[in-house]
């Protein structure tokens, strides 16, 4: 491997670095496939906090199939409600928006009905929302499609409402939903800045030097 391609590689692990969001709730559940519930006609819920007050800018979850191909449509649509009933049921919409999807990976974790594998998919909020410390909230999800479940364990408090009511008709499922909550990409150190600087001047210069020779 040459010089520039060693420099190249560098500032661009760098760059990858900078741009990765953190994680700011994690539900720490171990997707085994088999225990999703239906987020098209219905909305699927499960409770969340922060541990320090935060912007969150998108998530992380985990869809499967509910017998057949996993044949999503791309609609990815979220909710942030507010905790109600001593953290029983969500209660009023936040705010809501449409999820902007950035990854989507294969987990060959077999889906319910085994014909197809779980999803993971990564998807940023349309506006940030501001979470406070101290505070319980319910992430919700909703698709597009039918047949199209969130992924979860097999007992928890998730909980879930018919879309096409009025979102006040919860009721538990008994599951709890695979998803995670991502803050703002982490504030670089100034050695990690200096470096990238250096990693980029160094190829500025082999190029230079390139041009001369040529």
């Amino acid at each position: 491997m040459t010089i520039k391609s060693v420099i190249a590689a560098a500032a661009l692990a760098l760059c990858a670095g900078l741009t990765q969001a953190s994680v700011v709730f994690d539900n720490q559940v171990t997707v085994v496939g088999g225990f999703a519930n239906d987020a098209a006609d219905w909305v699927q819920a499960d409770n969340f906090s922060v541990a320090t007050t935060t912007p969150i800018v998108g998530a992380t979850v985990w869809l499967e199939s509910q017998g057949g191909g996993f044949a999503w449509d791309g609609t990815l649509n979220y909710f942030i409600f507010e905790s109600i009933n001593g953290g029983a049921q969500p209660g009023a919409i936040l705010q809501t928006g449409a999820g902007t999807l950035l990854q989507q990976i294969d987990t060959s974790v077999l889906a319910q009905g085994r014909r197809d594998n779980v999803q993971k998919l990564v998807f940023a909020f349309d506006a940030d929302f501001l979470a406070q410390v101290g505070t319980e909230y319910f992430f919700g999800l909703q698709l597009g499609s039918s047949g199209v479940g969130w992924s979860g364990a097999a007992s928890g408090n998730g909980v879930e409402s018919f879309y096409y009511g009025s979102l006040d008709d919860w009721f538990g499922n008994g599951r709890e939903r695979a998803f995670t909550l991502q803050g703002p990409s982490p504030v670089p150190e100034p050695g990690s800045l200096a470096l990238l600087g250096m990693a980029l001047a160094g190829l500025a210069f082999t190029r230079r030097q390139g041009a001369r020779a040529a």
